[in-house]
């Protein structure tokens, strides 16, 4: 990951984005930041700082998403944008996108543990169970989705 300063905490949770969510769309720009090369915050500061003022405003942060992770829809944008201005002065610093990207990279930890164990708990139940693992497999596909 991009090296830079002291980060401020963690972008707090906004309205319409879990952290789960917010973990996906930051990674899917921090993969397109370290597929252009970019290896500093500074770096990334500087790509996406339109007018070269040395800051990134929500309109520039809102432009630099659209063009670098184009999948992402105009709400997407928007709420992404909300957490990661953290201190909310419409002004996105270098600190900032630290803190993002680190949140980011922390919380597809989390998620992947989390998964794992999910998943080592459904093995040890299926192990444990006295039906065989077809049977098993045919009631979980009939459980609705929410």
């Amino acid at each position: 990951a991009p090296a830079a300063a002291p980060a401020p905490p963690a972008p707090a949770p906004a309205a319409g984005v879990s952290d789960e969510h917010f973990a996906i769309l930051v990674g899917r720009l921090l993969q397109r930041v370290r597929a252009a090369g970019m290896q500093t915050y500074e770096q990334v500061l500087q790509r996406f700082d339109r007018d070269g003022d040395g800051r990134i405003t929500r309109s520039e942060l809102e432009l630099a998403l659209g063009a670098e992770v184009p999948t992402l829809s105009a709400a997407e944008r928007g709420q992404l944008i909300g957490r990661i201005d953290a201190d909310g002065d419409g002004i996105i610093s270098t600190a900032e996108l630290q803190a993002a990207f680190e949140a980011s990279v922390s919380l597809h930890a989390a998620a992947a543990e989390r998964a794992r164990a999910l998943f080592e708990r459904i093995r040890d139940g299926i192990g444990r169970s006295p039906l065989p693992p077809r049977d098993i497999f045919v009631l979980l596909c009939a459980i609705p989705s929410a």
